[in-house]
């Protein structure tokens, strides 16, 4: 199994490059179409990889949306009530 280096950092089963600025950051992308009719995070928050962020409604199915990984939520880019596309992004994790 691969290890994490100064350069990255493990997310669920990714290694995510360090940014310029020396961040490292992940993109929580919609997995489906739908709306957004739960939010459980807010920007701050401490988050860890599998919490319910989330959740969609697509064809009167609700789907929990979960963190990817550990870390600290930077942006927030819905709200409750948007229509999101199939993997428009969601929110921003930064590691903690």
């Amino acid at each position: 199994m691969r290890e994490a280096s100064p350069e990255t950092f493990l997310c669920g089963e990714w290694f995510i490059k360090k940014k310029e600025d020396d961040a490292m950051e992940q993109e929580m992308e919609a997995p489906l179409a739908g709306l957004v009719v739960a939010i459980n995070i807010k920007v701050g928050d401490e988050v860890s990889e599998d919490d319910e962020a989330l959740i969609l409604e697509a064809m009167k199915m609700k789907t929990p949306i979960l963190i990817p990984c550990d870390g600290i939520v930077k942006e927030l880019r819905v709200k409750e009530g948007d229509e999101v596309e199939e993997d428009d992004i969601l929110a921003i994790i930064t590691e903690a």
